[in-house]
């Protein structure tokens, strides 16, 4: 279970960052924080976090600008202890190979999971599933380690190669409210179309009892992964 699912650190205080962390660690592959670094010392932050128990931290920045102002991020990001980094494919192949080049693994991001269809297309002038595709493919060749895209597209990348990891936010079981997410769907449909790790958030962080509701996720994909 530890390979699939993924803890998001988002929108919450430092000492409810590391409880959880202690609290949910052995069954987790990585802590992904965003805001939580902001205004704080990064290097403390992610140390803290391992001290609490992460084994890997996810640095979810999103980088995008010209291919040498995000390598320099990302080798920082990477000194500070970041052992995943975010960076939007839409960025071109030669921005995410900067990144990759920081040693840290890289995630590309597609579409946002809150984005409508309608959007999506606005933006990109194409479908969620050819938009991310597309986006797929140029995170592929420039040597990512994997790409973030919702439940919805997830099952039209199943032909890229395993070692490409299909990460896949915003899942919500049934009956949980969907929040800010427009493409949701369930952490077991996810699973069945093809993602390797699922990104969990507010489901967990902000129940009254988050080791109850971590285990409830974990029996629900059980059957599956």
């Amino acid at each position: 279970m530890r390979d699939t699912l993924i803890l998001a650190l988002d929108g919450i205080e430092e000492s409810r960052a590391f409880a959880l962390t202690r609290l949910l660690w052995e069954g987790a592959y990585c802590v992904k924080v965003h805001d939580l670094l902001d205004g704080t010392d990064q290097p403390t932050i992610i140390g803290r976090l391992k001290d609490n128990g992460a084994t890997k931290v996810w640095v979810d920045y999103k980088l995008h600008d010209i291919p040498k102002t995000v390598g320099r991020r990302a080798k920082k990001l990477k000194q500070a202890g970041a052992d995943i980094i975010t960076v939007h494919a839409s960025g071109g192949k030669k921005m995410i190979e900067a990144a990759v080049e920081s040693g840290a693994e890289i995630f590309a991001i597609s579409a946002l999971t809150s984005l409508t269809p309608q959007e999506i297309r606005e933006i990109y002038g194409q479908s969620p599933a050819e938009a991310v595709q597309y986006l797929a493919g140029l995170a592929t060749v420039a040597g990512a380690a994997g790409i973030v895209c919702s439940a919805l597209e997830v099952p039209s990348l199943r032909h890229l190669e395993p070692r490409f990891k299909r990460v896949v936010p915003g899942t919500r079981s049934i009956g949980v409210t969907v929040g800010d997410q427009k493409r949701v769907d369930t952490p077991v449909a996810a699973l069945q179309g093809g993602a390797h790790h699922l990104v969990i958030a507010s489901q967990v962080t902000e129940d009254p009892d988050p080791v109850a509701a971590w285990q409830r996720i974990v029996d629900e994909i059980a059957s599956v992964s």
